[in-house]
């Protein structure tokens, strides 16, 4: 449903690879320590894949930092991950529907950038 609703062909091939694309997103926290942040955090689109803690920072810090910093990169990752949003209505198609149509405007935008 969001691939018909691109424009152009390029709307179409970037948006259908950022949907099967398995980025990799990495972030650090907010505090700095000796120009280096102590809490690093990476994430593929779907899972958390490692959180790093400079060993020994936890206990030099006020109780919670640890956590607010951890939150606080799990909504970075959050916000760096991709968003697609359907504008239409298309509850009244078949998937062999939307199938048809999709095929049918991803050779109009071919054939467009063709021309």
């Amino acid at each position: 449903m969001v691939l018909l609703e691109t424009e152009t062909w390029e709307q179409y091939t970037e948006t259908s690879s950022r949907m099967i694309k398995d980025a990799e997103y990495e972030v650090y926290g907010q505090v700095e320590i000796d120009d280096g942040h102590p809490v690093r955090m990476t994430a593929d689109r779907t899972y958390i894949q490692s959180i790093r803690v400079l060993p020994g920072w936890p206990g030099s810090t006020q109780p919670g930092q640890l956590s607010d910093e951890i939150l606080w990169c799990a909504h970075q990752l959050r916000s760096m991950r991709p968003r697609f949003e359907v504008r239409g209505d298309y509850s009244r198609y078949t998937e062999a529907d939307l199938e048809f149509h999709l095929d049918r405007h991803r050779d109009r935008l071919i054939d467009e950038r063709a021309s």
